[in-house]
C-alpha cells in the first residue's frame, strides 16, 4: 500500500454537504466520460449524487483541499439483512481529480468509506468497473479485492 503524499495529507475527507452536490457532479462528469460509462447499467448523472446524499449521507464522502475545492469523492451504500447476519457494502462511485491522482488520495477515500461500512456491520464490500478501466482494477486490487470477474 502506498503512503499518502504530503499533498494528499493536506486534504480533508468528510461527509458531503448540500453545497457540494454540484461540485461532485461536475468532477464526476470530467472523470467519467460518456463513452466510458456506456456499457454500465448505471450512468453518471446528478441523480446518482443526490440519491446517495439523501439515502446514505454517512457513505457519501468528499475530499476537500485547503482551497475549499472538491478533489475527490466516494459514494457507497449498504444492503442486506442484518437480523439474519449478512450485510454488504457497495462502492457505487469513486473519483479523484486528475491533478490529485497517484498521491494516495484514492486510498484515503477508500479506507474511510470501508471504515464507515465496517462500523455499520458490513462484512464484505463489492465494487464494479468497466473491464477497460485498468487503472481502477489495479487500484482495487491494491485495496485487497481479489481476481476480477468478467
Amino acid at each position: 500500500m502506498r503512503k499518502p503524499t504530503k499533498r494528499a495529507r493536506s486534504i480533508i475527507i468528510r461527509e458531503m454537504r448540500v453545497e457540494d452536490i454540484a461540485k461532485v457532479y461536475r468532477l464526476g462528469r470530467r472523470l467519467f466520460k460518456s463513452q466510458d460509462t456506456s456499457t454500465f447499467y448505471r450512468t453518471w448523472d446528478a441523480y446518482e449524487v443526490t440519491n446517495n446524499f439523501n439515502q446514505d449521507p454517512h457513505l457519501t464522502l468528499v475530499a476537500e483541499s485547503r482551497k475549499d475545492t472538491i478533489v475527490g469523492f466516494a459514494l457507497g451504500t449498504t444492503y442486506g439483512d442484518e437480523s439474519r447476519g449478512w450485510k454488504y457494502g457497495y462502492i457505487l462511485w469513486m473519483g479523484v481529480s486528475r491533478s490529485q491522482q497517484r498521491g494516495g488520495l484514492g486510498s484515503q477515500l477508500y479506507r474511510e468509506i470501508e471504515r464507515r461500512m465496517h462500523e455499520e456491520g458490513v462484512r464484505m464490500a463489492f465494487v464494479d468497473t468497466a473491464r477497460s478501466n485498468t487503472g481502477a482494477i489495479k487500484f482495487f486490487k491494491r485495496m485487497g479485492y481479489g481476481k476480477p470477474e468478467a
